[in-house]
């Protein structure tokens, strides 16, 4: 005969066993209406550029605030309209070489520091909800101007990722050309 185990307080009870898992029942996915492009978001592309101007932040902002000869620097634009007063709120539609057209929102507006857009409605490739966003800092001997846009190519995920290097090496160089021609237009007012 075994003599008896008085089990101490502190004593672990014995694992129990393990009962194995139940799979769960398997579930087919409800079919989905929408195409699978739309489920999964398309990538956005990012395109920024720098100019160093040699002229007062004001008049830089100047040139670049007016919206009405925009297409006179701006590579691509046909026409810039304002609609309404320039602030926060306002409506900017603007029309590119081509006919295609977009309506901006202006979102950030502080003379002459920064100024940033959202684009609400657009014909063409590019999504709803592209941005510019513009800043302006004082450089020394000039002005220092950071210019990034940001967009979606509404051309489906694939297209969309295929042409991404393509549509960044274009908006970038459109980007750089526009800056330099608001670099020259700007110093030609400051005499520069």
């Amino acid at each position: 005969m075994k003599p008896s185990r008085k089990r101490s307080p502190t004593a672990r009870p014995a694992p129990a066993q393990k009962r194995p898992r139940q799979a769960a029942p398997r579930q087919t996915p409800a079919r989905s209406r929408t195409p699978a492009s739309a489920a999964t978001p398309v990538p956005t592309v990012r395109v920024a550029a720098t100019a160093r101007i040699r002229a007062s932040r004001e008049q830089v902002w100047d040139v670049l605030t007016d919206f009405s000869s925009m297409h006179r620097w701006f590579a691509g634009l046909q026409a810039v309209r304002l609609e309404g007063s320039p602030r926060v709120g306002a409506q900017r539609l603007v029309t590119f070489v081509g006919g295609l057209t977009h309506r901006e929102t202006v979102t950030t507006w502080r003379p002459p520091f920064h100024l940033a857009l959202v684009a609400r409605g657009a014909s063409g490739p590019i999504a709803p909800g592209a941005s510019v966003d513009i800043h302006l800092a004082e450089d020394g001997r000039g002005v220092r101007l950071d210019w990034a846009i940001e967009h979606r190519l509404d051309i489906g995920r694939l297209l969309s990722a295929l042409s991404r290097p393509i549509d960044r090496g274009l908006v970038g160089a459109a980007l750089r050309l526009s800056l330099a021609r608001l670099r020259r237009r700007a110093e030609s007012v400051a005499g520069n």
